[in-house]
């Protein structure tokens, strides 16, 4: 059913065969995984640093879940994720990485001298504001960890505001007015619609890492960074540039004036760790 389902053409008809009943075996082995997971605290998270191109310093973390399995290791979330979505765990988890993220931030705010005004990043989905009552769980949350909420930065896809806009507006006024910063992730593989930019009034515009990667070619890409750097300061909005991987990139990005940057170059993803020990240093811009 879910394959003739993502067909484009309605009406199409899929014969259930033996290559399908081992993915669906697969998959309800994944789901059962998952859900036990959840409970014996195999979920981890590891942050990547989001760094000022001017100094090197880490301003913020992205949190990143990561699934320690005991018997298959490290699974990407390339392939969990999507069951999370679909089987409606995606909620538990984006609570757990929000109080999680949260108070590991307000840690090293107070431990780690300079960082008193570290943020930290977080995904989630648009159908987490569906939920009732969300932007005030969520304050209560940051206020129960010691957080500002200034200092919590959520991240979603233009799509998934699309897809949720009438639910999430009033979710989103809520906690832009107690100070949340709302991060468009991907930007510029979406809608990019100058009237949602107005409408939701996002703090940053994270630049899709396609971009990126052919910045350097002085072709279209080129022209697109610069004018999406360009649209965040005639709006007032933060530009962070996403999959950052040599020092060609981080030079012409800083001739373009792009403020911050992530991406390998500077960091992989982290364990808590190790991230704690970039905290005490900039980190190389060439």
């Amino acid at each position: 059913m879910y394959r003739a389902k993502s067909l484009d053409e309605p009406g199409d008809a899929v014969v259930f065969d033996a290559h399908m009943h081992a993915t669906a075996v697969q998959r309800l082995r994944l789901e059962t995984d998952m859900r036990r997971a959840i409970d014996r605290g195999e979920f981890v998270i590891h942050y990547q640093p989001i760094v000022s191109l001017q100094t090197g310093q880490v301003l913020s973390f992205e949190a990143l879940l990561r699934w320690q399995h005991p018997q298959r290791g490290l699974v990407s979330p390339n392939e969990f994720i999507g069951v999370a979505e679909e089987t409606g765990m995606i909620s538990e988890l984006s609570w757990w990485i929000l109080k999680t993220a949260a108070t590991q931030t307000r840690r090293w705010q107070k431990l780690i001298p300079g960082n008193a005004d570290l943020g930290i990043s977080v995904n989630v989905t648009g159908a987490l504001f569906c939920n009732e009552n969300m932007a005030d769980d969520l304050l209560s949350l940051l206020e129960e960890c010691d957080l500002q909420p200034g200092y919590m930065h959520l991240e979603i896809t233009e799509r998934s505001f699309m897809d949720h806009q009438d639910a999430v507006l009033a979710e989103l006024d809520k906690l832009k007015s107690a100070g949340v910063q709302l991060h468009v992730d991907d930007f510029g593989t979406g809608y990019s619609s100058l009237s949602y930019l107005k409408r939701y009034s996002y703090d940053t515009l994270k630049i899709d890492r396609s971009f990126i990667r052919d910045v350097t070619s002085m072709g279209d890409a080129s022209a697109i960074v610069q004018a999406i750097v360009s649209l965040g300061q005639d709006l007032k909005m933060n530009i962070v540039a996403e999959g950052v991987e040599n020092v060609e990139q981080v030079q012409l990005l800083r001739k373009m004036d792009c403020p911050e940057a992530q991406g390998y170059w500077f960091s992989r993803p982290l364990t808590r760790e190790k991230a704690h020990q970039v905290l005490s240093q900039p980190l190389k811009l060439n």
